[in-house]
């Protein structure tokens, strides 16, 4: 049971401005396989959740964005090259711009999760755009495209990592001060 004087901690939160639209040079610091609610679900015979990759992209181009991240989620597919009039699926978008070309239909064949796990720590180009406001009049810098990197950069440097671009400090608890 915890002590009645014992002072709750507010979180912290932490406001992000918005990325300036721009192209800039990232670095791929995590992948995350999940599952989520199926929000285009019409038909009973449609699934609850759906299988998602969930890419961290991470602006690793000298100046005040240094460390800034954005996400993009893909479906777990292979890179098919669009046929006719259709979108290219963002794996699509991305592989292409991670081998430097198109991908073909034979290279998509062959793709797996191997191919996916080994662009961890890779580098890529990354154009983002602002999202129209919403309700609430909130605006978010979105992953639009991929280019392929010109040239390599180094390595993501947590160190380098400007104040403002570092999360909200967590409330530290010294677990002593539990009583057990």
């Amino acid at each position: 049971m915890l002590p009645d004087d014992m002072e709750l901690q507010t979180p912290q939160t932490k406001v992000w401005p918005l990325i300036p639209q721009d192209v800039y040079q990232t670095e791929i610091t995590n992948i995350e396989y999940k599952t989520e609610p199926n929000r285009y679900k019409q038909k009973e015979t449609d699934p609850d959740e759906v299988q998602k990759m969930s890419f961290e992209f991470t602006i690793i181009e000298e100046g005040p964005h240094y460390g800034r991240k954005v996400w993009q989620k893909m479906a777990p597919i292979k890179p098919y090259p669009p046929q006719g009039n259709g979108k290219p699926t963002w794996v699509y978008r991305l592989a292409s711009a991670m081998e430097g070309h198109s991908i073909t239909k034979d290279e998509a064949d062959h793709y797996g999760s191997s191919n996916i796990n080994g662009y961890i720590h890779q580098q890529v180009r990354v154009t983002i755009k602002h999202s129209a406001p919403n309700a609430q009049g909130k605006q978010y810098s979105n992953v639009d495209s991929f280019l392929p990197i010109k040239v390599k950069l180094p390595i993501f440097d947590i160190n380098k990592v400007p104040k403002e671009n570092q999360p909200a400090a967590k409330a530290e608890m010294d677990v002593r001060d539990i009583p057990f």
